[in-house]
């Protein structure tokens, strides 16, 4: 008798039954058993996708450029009587005119030099024939006297005591005295001054007029 077929025959009925037996595993079977023990090719889920690169942060904004606030000078020409009228002219450290004005009737003045003037500078008040000269040291606004004892603080600072030899050197490059120079010739002139400004009970700046 063969595997595959099995002959029933019975001499009663005289009647003959014959099945055939097939292997049992369908081919449905082999696909489930397949996919239950992960064999084939899978479509890769979303899990199994590589991770996507995190877009990179904004760069943060850029701070606003600091505000330029320009230098503003202003102050009295005088000498003892308000130099009214006086032309007054401001020139840098390479000698260039950066202000122009004219003194009122009290004397007073006010120049803007711009955000950085190059320091030191010069003030120069002129009216007939008087010529008075002041300095400033440090690019700072603020009061700038022009005065006889102005003048005499500049005159110490140029070697032959004539406060226009400082022009020239202005006009030829040079720089004629340095903010501390300039701040040492007020201290010694203040402190020539201290018994007569004891007896008066003030103590002043002569050029920034405090």
């Amino acid at each position: 008798m063969s595997r595959d077929t099995l002959i029933f025959s019975s001499n009663r009925s005289g009647l003959r039954a014959t099945s055939r037996y097939r292997a049992p595993v369908s081919a449905t079977l082999i696909v489930f058993a397949l996919a239950a023990c992960g064999g084939g090719s899978s479509t890769p889920t979303a899990t199994d996708a590589e991770p996507q690169a995190a877009s990179p942060a904004p760069a943060p904004a850029a701070a606003p450029a600091p505000a330029t606030v320009p230098v503003e000078i202003r102050g009295v020409a005088a000498t003892g009587a308000p130099l009214a009228g006086a032309a007054i002219r401001v020139f840098d450290a390479t000698g260039a005119m950066v202000c122009e004005a004219t003194a009122d009737a009290a004397g007073a003045y006010a120049c803007s030099l711009g955000a950085a003037p190059k320091t030191p500078l010069l003030v120069r008040a002129e009216r007939d024939d008087v010529t008075l000269f002041s300095a400033l040291g440090e690019p700072t606004s603020g009061t700038v006297n022009v005065t006889p004892i102005t003048h005499l603080i500049v005159a110490t600072l140029a070697s032959d005591g004539d406060p226009q030899a400082l022009m020239t050197r202005l006009a030829a490059g040079q720089a004629p005295f340095t903010a501390a120079a300039l701040g040492t010739a007020v201290a010694r002139l203040t402190d020539s001054l201290k018994p007569l400004t004891d007896r008066l009970g003030a103590t002043i700046d002569p050029i920034r007029g405090t």
